[in-house]
């Protein structure tokens, strides 16, 4: 498991870079309206997040150290999601779907649920199914930034003018 949180943790935080690159590349915008912050800083926070937590598991010796820092992963993840959610904007949800934010949100809950539970069944280990999560909070993280540059809140004023959430 080492290996893969080692590659992992190189993946994520270089998605991270690029991520940056990209949000520096569109624009001031994307820091002064506060729908657009909310959606890049969730991003953000997926891949840091899944990136650090790989990181700290590497460092640490025995089972307490990696399960704390994956708890507290989770929970900043999972509270980062929620700020999504709360957010009410029709236009943003067009970039940031409902299933993005949710779908994100279970699995950092689910990244806590398993760092608390000290065994599980058929002699899975804890780290064997959050790097299952790890991998699944990148992939919704690739697709949402996707969804950001793609769809992205370019034509925002226009949008919500029109009616049309594209």
């Amino acid at each position: 498991m080492d290996a893969f949180y080692g590659v992992f943790a190189g993946i994520s935080l270089g998605l991270l870079g690029l991520w940056w690159v990209a949000m520096e590349a569109v624009g001031s915008s994307w820091f002064t309206d506060r729908g657009r912050y909310v959606v890049a800083t969730m991003v953000t926070h997926g891949f840091l997040f899944t990136g650090a937590m790989s990181l700290l598991s590497l460092a640490t010796t025995g089972p307490v150290a990696w399960r704390l820092a994956f708890l507290l992963g989770g929970g900043a993840g999972a509270l980062s999601c929620a700020r999504v959610l709360r957010y009410p904007d029709p236009v943003l949800r067009t970039v940031a779907p409902l299933w993005a934010s949710a779908g994100s949100l279970v699995l950092f809950i689910a990244i806590m649920v398993v760092a608390v539970v000290p065994s599980w069944p058929n002699s899975v280990a804890g780290r064997q199914i959050e790097s299952i999560l790890f991998v699944s909070i990148l992939v919704i993280g690739v697709l949402l930034a996707w969804n950001v540059l793609t769809f992205g809140l370019t034509n925002r004023a226009a949008s919500a003018d029109s009616g049309d959430p594209h």
